[in-house]
């Protein structure tokens, strides 16, 4: 009886320890979460890019980066919680990427001429493309 016992409670141990393998450890559920946030804000920048400019355009542009703000701030709650480089590129890119998209629209509404507004936008649009190829494109996903 004892016998039985104790290889039920190993038999027990060893599925245990099996099942709690098989759950996504905090890092990965980060890495999942950040990557889900660059994909969204992929498509944000693309929305952008395509963008020409019209009465409309700037609410779509407004919610666009509004977008674009909300996941930075996903990402950047969930950079600690990556592991090694991966987790000092998102923390980099995300800092980088949100500096250059304050700095495009400061360029944008104090130098806002409506003679060359569509320059300016598309000017503006280029530099957001730019910067996000070289910041958060490159975060391994």
């Amino acid at each position: 009886m004892a016998r039985s016992l104790s290889r039920f409670a190993l038999l027990f141990g060893v599925i245990a320890l099996a099942l709690a393998g098989c759950g996504e450890s905090r890092a990965e559920k980060a890495k999942a979460e950040v990557c889900k946030s660059r994909t969204e804000i992929h498509k944000q920048v693309e929305a952008l890019e395509a963008l020409t400019l019209s009465p409309s355009s700037i609410s779509t542009a407004q919610s666009s980066f509004q977008k674009i703000e909300a996941e930075l701030e996903k990402i950047k709650k969930e950079a600690p919680k990556l592991e090694g480089t991966t987790k000092t590129e998102a923390e980099e890119a995300t800092s980088t990427f949100k500096s250059q998209i304050s700095s495009i629209a400061s360029s944008l509404t104090s130098n806002f001429n409506l003679a060359t507004a569509e320059t300016q936008f598309k000017s503006a649009l280029e530099q957001l493309v730019k910067s996000y190829k070289q910041t958060l494109e490159k975060v391994s996903c």
